[in-house]
């Protein structure tokens, strides 16, 4: 697969998983749910507790991730970071004519961060790639020109 196609199919995935998510009809934790539920931190993760809400706002931070890495692969990263921040604010204002969902300021924040995680995670692995490139290069010995 050619690598634009490649970065278009990631982008379109990372953005269905947030639709998905974001604007189903249902609250989607269930790794949440199965946390809390499971024995593994007893009651501190029971709805509701200070670990409950963490966990919630770390799945928020790590479904646009990956938003914002897809983004930052096609884009600059600025843009790529505007337009996962748009489509979170977009996603929960839809949520307010969603009966079973409520809109919050908190989760476009940590969807905020989560974008700008992904983008950082970009740009650092895009900085390396090229100080490789660089060193391989310095280091790679010059052919010699016959005479």
């Amino acid at each position: 697969m050619r690598r634009p196609r490649l970065l278009r199919v990631l982008a379109a995935a990372a953005a269905l998983l947030v639709l998905v998510v974001l604007l189903a009809p249902a609250h989607t934790d269930l790794p949440i749910a199965w946390l809390s539920a499971s024995h593994l931190l007893g009651n501190a993760a029971a709805g509701g507790t200070p670990l409950w809400w963490a966990l919630e706002d770390l799945a928020n931070i790590a479904l646009f991730a990956p938003l914002g890495a897809a983004l930052a692969l096609r884009l600059r990263p600025v843009p790529a970071w505007l337009v996962a921040v748009a489509a979170s604010a977009c996603c929960e204002t839809a949520q307010l004519w969603i009966p079973t969902r409520h809109a919050s300021v908190l989760d476009v924040a940590m969807n905020t961060i989560g974008a700008a995680a992904g983008v950082v995670l970009v740009r650092l692995a895009k900085r390396t790639t090229a100080r490789r490139a660089a060193q391989a290069s310095a280091t790679r010995p010059h052919s010699v020109q016959a005479q």
